[in-house]
């Protein structure tokens, strides 16, 4: 199966964050309509924050439907929360 690249998104606006050499060894991940900005490292980490709780929150929601009324398991809200996060990807289900 072929590799898929994704643009890193703004986690605000939706849009494109630009790459932005800082020095040498030093990129920055910037939204140009909002100005939010980290290094490319942190936003990076971020995305894959946002998909690890992206995916666990549709395996949650998921069981929930499957299962909604097993007395063996229970599914704590907590895990259902939706986190806001700086930076994203367009996931694809």
């Amino acid at each position: 199966m072929p590799e898929k690249t994704k643009p890193i998104l703004c986690g605000k606006c939706r849009v494109p964050v630009e790459i932005v050499m800082l020095n040498e060894d030093r990129e920055s991940a910037r939204c140009g309509t909002c100005g939010m900005q980290a290094t490319l490292h942190e936003a990076i980490r971020t995305v894959g924050d946002y998909i690890v709780d992206n995916m666990a929150h549709q395996v949650i929601e998921d069981l929930k439907t499957r299962a909604p009324g097993d007395r063996f398991m229970h599914i704590s809200e907590r895990f259902s929360e939706v986190f806001q996060y700086d930076f994203v990807v367009e996931l694809s289900v």
